[in-house]
């Protein structure tokens, strides 16, 4: 999945280093308000696909580097690495209990 803010300032980031203004990626994408540009910036939204690809061209870049992924934490991985339980002991306070019976059977499966 994309992180829509980290991806939103990776973008801002990019085209200050290239020295582009929002009006100029503005004119160059032919958007008709210069409020997408800073919506995607903010991470608010994401540009369309073409607009995505156009972008990137403008960029220099490829699309795939503009992107910034979610970082999905999974239990079992913590569990592992030996976290296992206070992380289920978090995740009590913080999910329904179902989820956590589920994890911490997967837990004493394997640990």
């Amino acid at each position: 999945m994309i992180d829509m803010r980290r991806t939103g300032r990776q973008l801002k980031e990019r085209c200050e280093e290239r020295g582009l203004t929002v009006s100029e990626i503005q004119k160059h994408l032919h958007i008709g308000s210069f409020q997408s540009v800073y919506a995607w910036f903010c991470g608010k939204t994401l540009p369309s696909l073409d607009n995505f690809y156009a972008l990137a061209k403008l960029l220099g870049a490829s699309m795939e580097s503009l992107i910034v992924e979610k970082c999905i934490v999974k239990v079992y991985d913590y569990a592992v690495r030996g976290f296992s339980w206070n992380l289920l002991w978090e995740l009590r306070r913080r999910v329904s209990p179902g989820r956590c019976a589920l994890y911490e059977q997967k837990l004493r499966l394997n640990g």
